[in-house]
């Protein structure tokens, strides 16, 4: 304080706190695609507020009118304020941290399972925009395949003459070993995808050995003008995962047979592991007389 004046309960962030920040997460062990989601959202906000945190500021996150980027926001700012303002204002963090909550978007498991004309729709307008966006939509709904695990899947990992792609995803409480293809995805990628990917990558000047060479946020913004276009933009990549279990449980499909596939369980870890073999032919037995058929 200064002439009986009250300290103002302010923080002007500068753009060398915003890669300090990317940097500690780094050291933290936090992803890129993690890192680079939480500074999308702090930059935007901070250019809606002037490059200020202050408790009247950051209540303008309410302001924010989708509550997934609300909810979004809020996570970031907060792990920024922890991260950053408390080692170099100690005393003014926690003011700021306590002046705004995180805002949860939708109440504990209230989504609705979207419908195959639904899912259908979403695919022909992400093929509109281009074959990358489209292919893992459609991958992903006929599938369960985590996006994550389908995003980092390799070029060498695809066999379209045995109709899979193999994840590599073998370790953890996540663990997906393949996934099996229809033959429309096969067509599809034959055809469309793949043709587009060496286009792609001639175009970039550069080969990957990513099956898709696309950054994630990049596939986000695709899929999510894809969803608006067809009029459904609550229909995000995480419901494809419900999508699919929910269908091949209406299908017929056993429950057993329903969580192997879809990676959820690791009660089976000695079959995947030593028997290979028998666990693909049963699971793609299980995959072609129930999985729903997004591609034409």
């Amino acid at each position: 304080m200064s002439g009986g004046l009250r300290r103002e309960i302010a923080y002007r962030v500068e753009r060398k706190d915003v890669e300090l920040f990317k940097a500690k997460l780094a050291a933290e062990g936090v992803t890129r695609d993690t890192a680079s989601y939480y500074v999308r959202y702090i930059v935007k906000f901070l250019d809606e507020v002037g490059w200020v945190m202050s408790p009247e500021t950051l209540q303008r996150v309410y302001a924010i009118e989708q509550p997934r980027i609300m909810g979004k926001t809020a996570v970031a700012l907060k792990r920024f304020i922890d991260t950053i303002v408390k080692v170099k204002e100690p005393q003014l963090a926690p003011l700021l941290y306590d002046a705004f909550k995180t805002v949860h978007s939708k109440p504990k498991n209230g989504f609705r399972i979207p419908t195959l004309e639904e899912v259908r729709r979403v695919r022909e307008e992400a093929h509109k925009i281009l074959p990358c966006a489209a292919a893992m939509w459609g991958i992903t709904a006929e599938t369960g395949v985590r996006l994550d695990h389908l995003r980092k899947s390799t070029l060498g990992g695809l066999q379209l003459y045995k109709r899979r792609l193999l994840l590599g995803e073998v370790n953890g409480s996540k663990r997906q070993p393949l996934v099996f293809l229809t033959e429309g995805a096969v067509k599809y990628l034959h055809e469309t995808y793949l043709p587009w990917r060496e286009r792609f990558e001639h175009m970039l000047g550069q080969q990957t050995n990513r099956l898709f060479p696309c950054e994630e946020l990049t596939i986000y913004r695709w899929l999510k003008e894809a969803r608006e276009r067809a009029g459904l933009p609550w229909l995000e990549p995480r419901l494809l995962r419900k999508f699919n279990a929910q269908w091949l449980l209406d299908s017929g499909a056993d429950a057993a047979d329903i969580d192997l596939p879809l990676g959820r369980s690791v009660r089976e870890r000695v079959l995947f592991e030593l028997y290979i073999a028998n666990c693909e032919r049963r699971l793609r037995q299980v995959f072609e007389s129930h999985a729903p058929r997004v591609f034409p």
